[in-house]
């Protein structure tokens, strides 16, 4: 596990992101994943492509993308953009 991020978008959104680094050992492997009541969905993101996935804040794909090539500091996430 890399981040864990947490946020309110309204009163009726919890949000809960589980960053991790993983290799996928097969394809299809998150098809049968099973999923608790209130999560709605689980997404494998290629590293190539990071700096242009919808991963809000916006600053959370610098620091994934460094992380991956062995750059990354220790850095709090609580208020980046």
């Amino acid at each position: 596990m890399l981040f864990v991020r947490e946020c309110f978008l309204d009163e009726d959104i919890h949000r809960v992101e589980f960053i991790f680094s993983g290799i996928l050992k097969e394809s299809g492997v998150t098809d049968g994943a099973v999923m608790d009541k209130n999560q709605i969905g689980i997404e494998w993101i290629e590293i190539e492509n990071i700096m242009e996935e919808p991963l809000f804040p916006v600053g959370i794909r610098s620091l994934i993308n460094s992380y991956s090539k062995g750059t990354h500091i220790k850095t709090y996430l609580g208020e980046i953009l």
